[in-house]
């Protein structure tokens, strides 16, 4: 659904466990998977550009200084920083970035462009200062006392300096409008590339705290997630939700989830004075209407029910995430949904977000379809309050949302006290 580049151009074919990038008709950004920047294949918020062809020149000594001095004149540079290795690979990569052009893999000569790119702590992630966020918007709250209120949200390159709103502070300062003003008591998050800039809008959250797929305590986490790369994750109200353990599953499988493998957190969820175990994931399954991602999902989506089956059969279960697909039928032509082992089970499974398929909704700012949902097993379904799934469309309340915050919207269900 969003891979898309404003001025469309060809591409080169990688090997295994590169990224699939889908060129569109028209759009804004290109999204793949976050295995080819582990292969220090791309830079870390899911670009790949096509650098000149310096293999053979792979020293810094005056030929290579003249062809960069060349090159500069040829193409627009938005940036003349001071002289040195840093500021010629500095240099040539503001050039790249203004051709547009993508490429799979760049040649040995740009390691040091890719190292920065891809390394944690690396110029995309940029830590927007916490004083100067611009002023709050008004969001009217979905979430009441009572009852737990269960979000999802693709944040669109969150923290990406590269990819996503232009304007970091301003997005982080509507990322935190909507959760502080929405209420919500668990979100399960989507594209976030920088730590740095989560743990900062933790700081803007009332009553909040959150983690990532990569974190410390997360169990796999540092080992599938980089610093740089797009990552899953929750927000979550300290009064109500308590994270006991968390892990990532289906690491096996990590192709078929483009990268991404799911993050399970085991929690306890207090309502109305009642705490109970439940179990909490998060994922964000592969992007496009081309076969090969259609296969990935409905793949995934086999791989994820059989491990919920066996492991997770008695327990309270809730599913969030970006599907990048519906669940009445595939945003992929002529196919059915890929999730349609979840959708024949519903004795155990349930999308209470299926009701906003059936009367057209949608939860992307460009498209018609519902490719968010949130996915409950029976013993979470029994206290679902009815018809309370909801598309948030906040984009009522924040000028142009599209560009400044997300192209997603928050996607939302409630559940009864028990």
């Amino acid at each position: 659904r969003d891979l898309r580049v404003m001025s469309p151009t060809s591409y080169q074919t990688a090997p295994p466990r590169s990224k699939t990038l889908t060129v569109a008709d028209s759009g804004e950004r290109v999204n793949g998977d976050n295995a080819a920047c582990r292969d220090g294949a791309a830079p870390a918020d899911g670009w790949s550009r096509k650098a000149p062809d310096f293999r053979g020149r792979r020293g810094a000594g005056p030929a290579r200084r003249s062809e960069e001095l060349l090159l500069a004149a040829r193409f627009p540079i938005r940036h003349i920083p001071s002289t040195g290795p840093a500021a010629r690979v500095r240099r040539t990569r503001d050039m790249i970035v203004s051709t547009g052009t993508l490429r799979r893999r760049a040649p040995i000569s740009w390691a040091p462009f890719l190292l920065a790119a891809c390394g944690p702590g690396s110029p995309v992630e940029p830590e927007p200062d916490p004083d100067t966020l611009p002023a709050p918007i008004e969001i009217p709250e979905h979430g009441t006392d009572s009852t737990l209120d269960v979000g999802t949200w693709n944040l669109l390159y969150f923290g990406s300096r590269n990819a996503g709103p232009s304007d970091e502070k301003l997005q982080m300062a509507r990322v935190r409008d909507v959760i502080n003003g929405t209420d919500a008591d668990l979100w399960g998050v989507q594209e976030v590339t920088s730590n740095a800039v989560f743990d900062t809008l933790l700081t803007h959250l009332e009553g909040y705290d959150g983690l990532l797929a990569n974190d410390s305590t997360v169990e796999h986490g540092p080992d599938y997630y980089t610093g740089g790369e797009q990552k899953v994750g929750v927000v979550f109200k300290t009064s109500m939700v308590e994270i006991t353990s968390a892990r990532l599953i289906l690491t096996d499988f990590d192709s078929d989830f483009a990268g991404r493998p799911p993050l399970e957190l085991r929690t306890r969820l207090t309502q109305a004075g009642t705490t109970r175990k439940a179990v909490v994931i998060v994922l964000h399954l592969k992007a496009g209407e081309d076969t090969a991602s259609y296969r990935k999902r409905a793949a995934a989506s086999r791989e994820l029910k059989a491990y919920v089956d066996s492991a997770r059969a008695d327990d309270l279960v809730l599913i969030a995430g970006d599907w990048n697909d519906d669940v009445d039928e595939s945003i992929t032509d002529g196919r059915d949904t890929p999730f349609r082992n979840f959708v024949d089970d519903s004795t155990d499974w349930i999308f209470p977000t299926a009701e906003l398929s059936e009367k057209g909704s949608r939860s992307h700012v460009r498209y018609n379809e519902m490719i968010d949902h949130i996915l409950g097993s029976d013993e979470a379904m029994e206290d679902y309050e009815d018809d309370s799934a909801l598309a948030y469309r906040v984009d009522e309340y924040i000028p142009n949302y599209a560009e400044t915050t997300s192209d997603h919207f928050p996607v939302l269900a409630r559940f009864l006290p028990p």
